[in-house]
């Protein structure tokens, strides 16, 4: 009978820098919804998308699995997507 290790029993935590990109992904991603109606929400809806993969590529294998970096991804997509919208209407 085998005894499993303590890596798969229990989850690893997430890394510092995983923590830290989330955090900076998310705050982008809520900046970027609040200015979507400028050009500069599109910018910032660009860097939520860039700084939520960069979370989701620091991340710990076995980790425990938070969706904060795919929340700002479809934040940073929506804000894109409503940026582009204002500015087709005003043209």
């Amino acid at each position: 009978m085998t005894q499993a290790t303590y890596y798969t029993r229990y989850p690893r935590r997430p890394s510092i820098l995983q923590k830290r990109w989330e955090a900076a992904s998310l705050i982008l991603g809520a900046l970027a919804l609040v200015t979507s109606w400028l050009v500069l929400g599109i910018a910032f809806g660009v860097a939520a998308i860039a700084a939520g993969v960069a979370a989701r590529s620091h991340a710990t294998p076995g980790a425990r699995k938070t969706p904060t970096a795919a929340i700002s991804i479809a934040l940073g997509v929506a804000s894109i997507l409503i940026g582009v919208g204002i500015v087709a209407a005003t043209l």
